[in-house]
C-alpha cells in the first residue's frame, strides 16, 4: 500500500553520516542482538549501495538499474539507478530500538542534476517502509530481491498505482 509522506518516518538527525562514493558501498553491522530480514533470512550484517540499494551477503557496485540486475543479489531497491553521492547530498544510517533508517537525502544522480530524497526502514520485526520524499529522475527501480533471478512470471508493476494504506488496528 502506500501513503502520502512529508517527512521521513525516522528522524535522520543523530545518524552516522556516511562517506561513499560514486559506484560504492559500505558494510553496516547492527549492534547488540538487533537483527533485520529479507525473505526469512536474519543478519545483523547488510551493505549499502551508493546507487540507491541495500544488499545482503555481499556489497554491490552495480550502477546501471535492470531487472536481471536488480534480482542477482538479496536486495531492497528504494531507487536503483546511477546516483553520486560523491556530488552532493548526504547518505545516513540510524539504529533505534525498533529499526534501523538509511537516508539518502538529495543525493544528485550521475551526471545530471536530478536528486533523490529516500528512506529504507528494516524494522527489527521483518517490516520494511520504503519512504520516498523526492524523487526528481524519470527512470528508477524500486523493490525488494531474494537474489535468484528474475522470478518465473514476474511482472512490473507501478508503485504509484498502489491503493491507500488501510488505517493500522488499534
Amino acid at each position: 500500500c502506500r501513503e502520502n509522506a512529508a517527512s521521513f518516518p525516522t528522524d535522520p538527525a543523530g545518524g552516522a553520516t556516511l562517506s561513499l562514493g560514486d559506484d560504492d558501498y559500505l558494510q553496516i553491522t547492527l549492534t547488540g542482538t538487533n537483527q533485520v530480514s529479507l525473505y526469512s533470512q536474519h543478519t545483523n550484517v547488510f551493505f549499502i549501495g551508493s546507487n540507491g540499494y541495500l544488499t545482503f551477503h555481499s556489497g554491490d557496485t552495480t550502477f546501471t538499474e535492470s531487472f536481471a540486475n536488480h534480482f542477482n543479489l538479496p536486495r531492497i531497491s528504494a531507487c536503483f539507478h546511477d546516483l553520486n553521492p560523491n556530488a552532493g547530498g548526504t547518505v545516513s544510517w540510524k539504529q533505534t530500538a525498533d529499526r534501523v533508517a538509511v537516508t539518502f537525502t538529495n543525493v544528485p544522480e550521475y551526471g545530471p542534476t536530478a536528486t533523490v530524497s529516500f528512506q529504507i526502514e528494516l524494522f527489527y520485526d521483518g517490516r520494511i517502509r520504503l519512504t520516498c520524499l523526492g524523487i526528481g529522475i524519470t527512470d528508477g527501480l524500486a523493490g525488494l530481491s531474494a537474489g535468484s533471478g528474475v522470478p518465473v512470471g514476474f511482472a512490473e508493476s507501478d508503485l504509484t498505482s498502489y491503493n491507500a494504506c488501510a488505517p493500522p488496528d488499534d
